[in-house]
């Protein structure tokens, strides 16, 4: 059929489209505006729906949700498959999901079920892909680090590490919490939350954030910085104070003290901005995701995956990346990790920075089974959880009309 592809600087970006085609699809492309990505956008439904009947579009697909796209496809009666990768994500909720135009697919069960529930029917579960292929090639491509460097014109060190994990820190003043802390002044408004994220890092599996967030609680965050939900919205103020003002604090806890946890006694690679320093630790910086990343993943020898606590079940999209350049990967626990792959066959998972230390240590001691369980993930990617599968088992699901 005909699809109108809408590109942003998202992951992936490439991938989506090269497998749209290779399914036989006739792909045209637009760009998401910059307005439209932060908000609405008149102007950029207008020139879409011109797009739309131009190309002659059945589909419209982009990667997360964006209200402009699905109003261009209400108003051309185009059908719109978003797929969610970002968490957490508050356009989500917004009213337009409901749209009867709509196939959104978002990684975590959580969130779908909870939509459901809510009487939204366009948001399903969509486990995400990796383009196995491109990833594979890549590793091929490079025999060892000196050529990789040279190749890219990266800094960045692609020796076989122990351990590695990319990503943010969260460690940034202008995170919405140190802003919350540096704004209030309420000694007992700022306790109060420290011990619910305290209490919310000893547990995996359930979050429990917005639940702790009582109408005393709300009240004084508003008097600081408040947040102004949409009109119609399906989410609320405790979960976007929990999501986005406490989330990223319990990341910085989350992901600082598990790795100076496992470099007191291994080897840690970290790839991030932010400023993380202890003896056996070397920050290399931002890699890039494409060209850099996959080799990374696939020359360590365990990836961690330390998932924002947003992401209430599924799976996130570095765990999938690195399960897919046949990479040994250990996160922490996510409930829909278990709906896909099996514990000690796929991956492994810890419940505690003691027992990710213990298993980290384990697998460094045993080659041979480490090894074996990333090939045999590795081969489940190829076989389930490419874009070209994944994209066309979630086209037939949409019902496109003739």
């Amino acid at each position: 059929m005909n699809i109108l592809y809408v590109r942003w600087a998202s992951f992936g970006a490439d991938d989506i489209k090269e497998a749209l085609v290779k399914l036989g699809h006739n792909v045209s492309e637009c760009v998401l505006s910059d307005k439209a990505k932060a908000g609405i956008d008149d102007e950029f439904t207008d020139m879409l729906c011109s797009k739309i009947r131009l190309v002659c579009a059945r589909l419209v697909v982009s990667f997360n949700y964006y209200p402009s796209i699905s109003e261009a496809c209400m108003r051309t009666g185009c059908r719109y498959f978003a797929w969610i990768y970002d968490s957490p994500y508050s356009k989500l909720y917004d009213k337009s999901v409901a749209n009867n135009v709509n196939y959104i697919g978002t990684f975590d069960s959580f969130t779908a079920d909870e939509l459901t529930k809510k009487g939204v029917s366009t948001v399903h579960y969509e486990p995400l892909a990796v383009n196995v292929s491109r990833v594979m090639r890549i590793n091929g491509a490079y025999k060892n680090h000196t050529e990789i460097m040279l190749r890219t014109g990266s800094k960045v060190c692609f020796k076989d590490m122990d351990v590695e994990f990319v990503g943010s820190l969260y460690n940034n003043t202008n995170n919405f919490y140190e802003r919350l802390c540096k704004l209030s002044n309420d000694m007992e408004l700022m306790g109060f939350l420290d011990g619910v994220i305290e209490a919310q890092r000893a547990i995996y599996g359930y979050n429990f954030l917005d639940e702790c967030i009582a109408d005393d609680v709300k009240n004084k965050i508003r008097q600081f910085m408040p947040y102004k939900l949409t009109e119609g919205s399906y989410t609320s103020e405790e979960r976007i104070y929990a999501d986005y003002y406490l989330g990223p604090r319990i990341a910085f806890l989350d992901r600082t003290e598990l790795l100076m946890a496992i470099s007191r006694h291994f080897k840690v690679a970290l790839y991030s901005d932010g400023e993380l320093r202890q003896k056996n630790m070397v920050n290399y910086g931002c890699v890039d995701y494409c060209n850099e990343m996959p080799v990374i993943f696939n020359r360590t020898k365990i990836n961690l995956n330390i998932a924002l606590r947003s992401i209430r079940t599924g799976i996130p999209l570095r765990a999938m990346d690195i399960m897919g350049t046949g990479g040994f990967l250990l996160t922490n626990y996510q409930g829909d990790m278990f709906r896909h792959f099996e514990p000690g066959v796929h991956f492994d998972y810890y419940t505690s920075i003691e027992e990710a230390v213990d298993k980290v240590d384990y697998y460094l001691k045993h080659e041979v089974e480490r090894s074996t369980i990333a090939l045999t993930a590795l081969k489940k990617m190829e076989e389930s959880y490419t874009y070209e599968v994944r994209l066309g088992e979630i086209i037939s699901n949409i019902t496109i009309e003739g």
